[in-house]
């Protein structure tokens, strides 16, 4: 009768942890598809923000190994440090750049000339789902993609309508609302408005 008692237990432990471990892993995932979002708005190298949250997650992880240590305790110190680096990068990245954006000073704003230094397209295709399990490349579809280049000599890309790509040529000066991040680094305002 004990026997059965446990083997439940056990099992209901499994299911928890397996609940948890899901729910982990896609908040996980959610942090660095919400990082990338606001980092298409940040006018700032891609090295720098995840140097910080690298570093950041180094330092997270010695007031926290113990944690992962009862976390995680048939696994070796080696797998729990990764663990903590995909994971801590992924939320320390989220709140580098989303605490830069969201508390952007708005007294800042201003405007920079950027200069179209590239326009290009890329070309892209729908899903067309075929039956209930499956799918394959459907219809083409074109993104039009503008570089641009900021007086600090920084290029950062812009996905633009079709009516406004057709308006831009090479060596147009371009007024991009800018306002000063949290942190400093700056924070284009409404990037998908831009007009030539």
């Amino acid at each position: 009768m004990e026997s059965d008692n446990t083997s439940s237990v056990t099992v209901s432990r499994r299911i928890l942890r397996g609940i948890v471990w899901t729910i982990v892993i896609i908040a996980v995932i959610v942090a660095y598809l919400w990082a990338m979002m606001i980092y298409r708005d940040t006018i700032v190298e891609w090295h720098t923000p995840w140097s910080i949250a690298l570093v950041l997650s180094l330092l997270s992880w010695f007031p926290l190994r113990g944690l992962y240590g009862c976390v995680l305790p048939d696994y070796h110190v080696i797998l729990r440090l990764l663990i903590h680096f995909a994971g801590a990068t992924g939320l320390w990245l989220l709140l580098i750049l989303g605490l830069n954006s969201w508390c952007a000073d708005k007294s800042s704003l201003h405007t920079e000339q950027a200069t179209v230094v590239g326009h290009f397209r890329e070309k892209r295709y729908h899903t067309q789902r075929v039956t209930r399990k499956v799918y394959r490349r459907g219809q083409p579809y074109y993104e039009y993609i503008v570089r641009m280049q900021f007086p600090a000599g920084r290029e950062k890309d812009f996905t633009l309508p079709l009516e406004k790509y057709k308006r831009l040529r090479n060596g147009m000066t371009i007024d991009v609302p800018v306002s000063r991040g949290l942190w400093g680094f700056p924070v284009i305002d409404r990037p998908r408005e831009l007009e030539p």
